[in-house]
């Protein structure tokens, strides 16, 4: 719970719990036996004056908080509390017992009134989910105070003592001054003795109509007596049974007072923020267990003839038992408090909230005055404390009898809890959905092992309804799992038993279905059945969402050989906001069907991408990766054949980031220059392990164009490599950024000049798993655009914006550290680096890393070898490949994705004809970490580029003279953080509004698959009309299909605009193009007037077609 809201509302009244409750009975009580030494039992008398004034002043308490302005008389009575305690400092300095021993009675007033006023306030400033955490607060600040007032009394003289409580008198007085006023008070009538009667019965019978209020209070009766029973004994015991003194007496009160405190606390993280009972059960079988232990470690005990001083009481191993026991003890009943204070809080209303209160006040005080009188028989019948105690073992088991025949799930829920947590260390978040969800709902979740109903079954707050195959329910795990929850035999296949389903949650019933159907194999999201969604649909029910994530690593998952599994991995439980279908009532059942199918796998993938770290540094999650996959899993690879481990890659990228911190130590930003090898991968994640940025440098664009990124982003020094230089002749290249003043730093040199220093360092933060201080806010790498329409634009990219890329790729693509990818695409490529790079590593899976895409005997050769299971490339590069490639190279594909252009339907043909193998398109941006949209093996449409990323919004605007299709803008975590500007370097300028225009024409249809028609800037105005070059360019790669070739326009006096073809095709026929086209159905307008060949076509670095050397061609030979 937020300090924030202890502030002026809630803290001044813990502090008037503290105060009023515990703090000054407990010192007055002390402090009276100090002084009392001639009555026989004073601890009884000034508790019987303490709780009388419960008894005939509760329910007109309750009346005056009701009806009166809460915040003055909380005033007034503080003020009155300020004078009582003046009066009691005075007694205590002259030492008048007879006045003393009246005081308790006038506190014990004081308190009845106060009472239901600061427990009234208390609902009305916290949130339902806070309220568990209040109470927790206010149980832990009270008993902590019992500590303080246990030492005071003990060891301050008595004069010292009274100072402090009217110290601590005037301070409560002063925080009620800062509490906001009340809404206006109301008259209440005068208070008779026949008035007094009518109001406590009247109270009574009030929260007898609820009979979960009702009993709660009892409960808490039975706190306060054992806390009353411990109170009395203690005392007695010390003395008459362990011949001991007073202070050893304090610490044992203090031993049970930490052990309350530390119960509730305990009990509040258990609870989550929501009131439940699952804990109540256990929570009185373990005081009676406690209360039986104590009892044999007291009954026979021959207390020693010579008094015992303090030290040698608690050296002794009966001792050390009692005070563990005692102990342990507080913890239970602090655990069976917590709960039942906050049931009360939250279940009563506003109207009845004082009135409650009130009750609770009366029926505590008669509780404990009937428990008391009771323990107060038993020790004139001749029992001793140890009888006390065994009578309130076999007490406290009569009421966990009670309390499972009341919760019969409860103890077997908490029994699961406690293993699982203990085992599991399972966090549950979001609990507080649960509770928002309402009454009707219908809770769905992801299922990746045999754990996952028993997870559900056990974190859940309440007993729900488990719906089962029928063919299960009479297993002998059906019908231990049927003492948690409520089984539900169904066949989801059948129409007509939904309907009985429908029937269950329309009366108010909570229901647990896994949309699956099966526990997943793969280790994502599977086929999701649409029966659960249609069961929801039609119950008019709230869906809640229920991601699992860990348990898919246990043994009992079916990812065995797949994942690396563990005996006892942690479990984390996201409960996520509840959610409803949005159906348009006028659809026939075949279309609603169709679209709560649709929206339910939205529903999972969602839950899957919002319960994902995405506000993850980048190295740390390598580190996760790491300790998930083990740090002896082969991660990467390069053509040197010299793979390395997790291991091997987080050591390196420690000590070569901590040579550069000191070598470079005012870089922000450095730029990397590398092809794809092991050492650009390392490089990257050094300079992430000391907060410095990468700026990937794109070699294949010419000097002119590196120059311009260099500047961009105010680069000084440049990492790279002399052979990478030699073999891939950059000379001019490296001499240009030498002339403009940049530090060119050659790895295979900076490697010598690393220090013993560095290399300590790195392994000691190796050792210790050291994370960056950068958070996901920081830039994480900048990338530049191609350059493929004007001069590269320096694309700042956060951690935030990679991890958010990868979950949503991950919520829709299963990979695992089974897999094996082949990355030839350069990590200067966002592609390459958020895709090829960064989703494989830091998700396990093991990355060959080629220098080169453009290699298309070899590219296949090596996937062949390398049993890859993950391909990304251009529709150039996969048509390259399977022209070239063995039937058999791409054996072991599962995933052949394509993207930074348009898939060709002849590329899409080859490969399903020669390899059998379904590409799946993809579309992205380097703005947006770079995946967009994506076609997955579940959901796919030819001619589409698959449907957006979760949580990714699109807004689509109207480009004038284009008829078919909008201009496409999308929003998401993955958008950029911002460009820089060749024309204005240094200045980060962020995405208006958070939205990116990606410059591209698209339509996307009522399932939301998106269809690119072409970029905004590649239509061309002739005669009048718009044409889109990416149109015509794909009906060409029909006719020309092994061809590579391009589209551009060149000025027309006539019609504005011509379009040329620049093609390999040396034979191509313009006649042929245009009966083609026309054949096609396409705008005649759209035919090239003239073609240009070239031998080698003009390609970027990234495989993606180069217009801008294309249009220097086509308006070389058209002047």
């Amino acid at each position: 719970m937020p300090l924030s809201k202890l502030n002026t509302l809630v803290f001044p009244r813990i502090l008037n719990a503290l105060n009023d409750n515990l703090f000054k009975t407990t010192l007055l009580t002390l402090i009276a036996v100090r002084i009392t030494q001639q009555t026989a039992d004073p601890s009884n008398i000034v508790a019987g004056l303490l709780i009388l004034p419960f008894f005939l002043f509760s329910a007109r308490a309750g009346q005056l908080a009701k009806k009166y302005n809460r915040t003055k008389l909380t005033r007034s009575l503080k003020l009155m509390d300020l004078a009582l305690m003046l009066l009691a400092g005075g007694v205590l300095f002259t030492e008048n017992i007879g006045l003393l021993i009246l005081l308790p009675f006038l506190f014990g007033a004081l308190s009845a009134f106060f009472g239901p006023m600061r427990y009234a306030f208390q609902p009305d400033q916290l949130e339902d989910s806070d309220l568990s955490a209040g109470d927790a607060y206010v149980e832990k600040s009270t008993y902590v105070s019992i500590i303080l007032a246990l030492l005071f009394g003990v060891l301050l003289p008595v004069r010292l003592a009274a100072s402090f409580l009217i110290v601590f008198a005037l301070v409560g007085f002063l925080t009620t001054r800062s509490a906001d006023p009340d809404p206006e008070e109301k008259n209440i009538s005068r208070n008779t003795p026949k008035d007094m009667l009518a109001g406590i019965w009247k109270t009574l019978r009030t929260v007898r109509r609820y009979p979960l209020i009702f009993r709660s209070i009892l409960g808490t009766t039975w706190f306060w007596s054992i806390g009353l029973l411990i109170m009395l004994q203690i005392y007695p015991l010390t003395e008459r049974v362990f011949n001991t003194d007073n202070f050893s007496a304090a610490f044992l009160l203090i031993i049970y007072a930490a052990g309350v405190g530390t119960g509730a606390a305990y009990c509040h993280r258990l609870l989550k923020g929501i009131a439940h009972t699952t804990f109540v059960p256990i929570s009185t079988i373990g005081m009676g267990v406690c209360f039986l232990v104590l009892f044999f470690l007291t009954k026979g005990y021959s207390a020693p003839v010579d008094a015992v001083p303090f030290v040698m009481f608690i050296l002794r191993l009966r001792v050390i038992l009692f005070a563990v026991f005692l102990f342990l003890l507080a913890f239970f009943c602090g655990m069976y408090v917590v709960p039942l204070t906050a049931l009360i809080r939250f279940k009563a209303s506003a109207a009845n909230r004082s009135t409650v209160f009130a009750a609770s006040n009366l029926i505590n005080a008669v509780g404990i005055a009937v428990i008391a009188l009771i323990f107060i028989g038993l020790r004139r019948a001749g029992l001793d404390i140890a009888d006390l105690f065994l009578f309130a073992a076999v007490a406290s088991f009569f009421v966990s009898i009670y309390n499972c025949s009341v919760l019969p799930a409860a103890l077997l829920r908490s029994i699961a809890q406690t293993v699982l947590e203990f085992f599991y260390r399972v966090t549950v978040k979001g609990l507080p959905n649960f509770q928002a969800a309402g009454k009707r709902v219908l809770i769905i979740a992801n299922h990746t092992s045999l754990l996952d109903g028993l997870l559900i079954a056990a974190f859940m707050p309440e007993k729900i309804t488990f719906v089962i195959k029928p063919e299960w329910e009479n297993k002998w795990f059906a019908r231990f799992f049927s003492l948690m929850v409520d089984v539900y035999p169904l066949d989801l296949n059948n129409p007509m038993s939904l309907r009985s389903l429908v029937d269950l949650i329309r009366k108010n019933k909570k229901v647990m279905i896994f949309p699956e159907r099966r526990v997943s194999v793969t280790g994502a999201l599977m086929k999701i059945y649409e029966g659960a969604g249609l069961v929801a649909e039609k119950a008019n029910a709230n869906i809640l969402p229920i991601r699992i994530n860990g348990a898919q690593y246990s043994k009992l998952s079916l990812l065995k050989n797949k994942v690396r599994t563990q005996y006892f991995p942690k479990i984390t439980m996201n409960i996520l906001p509840p959610k409803k279908f949005d159906i348009d009532p006028s659809w026939t059942g075949r279309q609603r069907s169709h679209e709560v199918s649709n929206q339910l796998y939205d529903m999972m993938v969602e839950m899957l991408y919002e319960s994902s770290k995405i506000n993850e540094n980048l190295f740390v999650s390598l580190l996760n990766a790491a300790k998930i996959n083990g740090r002896n899993h082969v991660i990467a690879e390069d053509i040197s054949r010299k793979p390395i481990k997790y291991k091997t890659l987080i050591l390196k990228s420690y000590v070569l980031g901590k040579a550069i911190e000191r070598s470079f130590p005012e870089d922000e930003r450095l730029g990397i220059l590398m092809p794809n090898v092991l050492a650009n991968v390392v490089a990257f994640f050094a300079l992430q392990s000391v907060d410095k940025v990468p700026a990937m440098l794109n070699f294949s664009t010419g000097v002119a164009q590196v120059l311009s990124c260099v500047k961009t982003v105010q680069l000084k020094t440049v990492l790279t490599s002399k052979k990478f230089i030699e073999n891939a002749h950059l000379e001019k290249l490296e001499e240009a950024l030498k002339e403009n003043g940049l530090n060119i730093v050659y790895l295979e040199d900076f490697a010598a000049q690393i220090l013993l220093t560095d290399k300590l360092k790195g392994v000691v933060s190796y050792l210790f798993s050291a994370k960056p201080k950068n958070n996901a806010e920081h830039t994480a790498a900048v990338m530049f655009t191609s350059g493929s329409e004007g001069l590269p634009k320096a694309v700042f990219l956060s951690h935030r914006n990679f991890q958010a890329n990868r979950y949503q790729a991950l919520s829709v693509i299963a990979l695992t550290s089974a897999d094996v990818s082949f990355n030839a695409l350069p990590m200067f490529h966002a592609f390459g680096l958020g895709v090829g790079t960064l989703l494989m590593i830091l998700t396990g899976v093991r990355t060959f890393f080629y220098p080169s895409p453009l290699h298309y005997r070899i590219v296949p050769e090596l996937v062949y070898e390398t049993n890859a299971t993950v391909l990304c490339g251009t529709d150039t590069f996969f048509a390259g490949y399977g022209a070239m490639a063995h039937p058999y190279d791409f054996f072991a594909l599962r995933y052949a994705i394509v993207g930074a252009e348009k898939l060709k339907a002849s590329t899409a043909e080859l490969w399903m004809r020669k390899f059998g193998i379904r590409i799946l398109e993809g579309y992205g941006a380097t703005e947006t970490s770079p995946v967009i949209s994506i076609n997955t093996p579940m959901y796919i449409r030819e001619g589409s580029v698959g449907r957006l990323f979760p949580k990714m919004t699109a807004r689509l605007e109207e480009v004038p003279g284009i008829k078919e299709g909008k201009k496409l803008l999308v929003s998401g975590d993955n958008v950029m953080q911002g460009y820089m500007f060749a024309d204005n370097p240094g200045v980060l300028v962020p995405p208006k509004d958070g939205w990116h225009d990606t410059g591209d024409i698209v339509t996307i249809d009522k399932d939301g698959f998106v269809f690119i028609q072409g970029r905004a800037k590649r239509f061309a105005k002739i005669g009048g009309e718009m044409i889109s070059l990416t149109a015509v360019e794909q009906v060409l790669s029909k006719l020309y299909p092994d061809a590579v070739q391009g589209i551009v326009a060149v000025p027309d006096p006539k019609k504005g605009e011509r379009l040329v073809l620049i093609t390999t095709k040396q034979d191509a026929d313009l006649s042929e193009i245009r009966a083609y086209i026309k054949e096609q159905g396409f705008n005649e307008l759209g035919s090239p007037s003239q073609f240009i060949y070239v031998k080698e076509p003009p390609v970027l670095g990234s495989g993606k077609f180069d217009y801008i050397t294309a249009q220097k061609i086509a308006e070389s030979y058209c002047p």
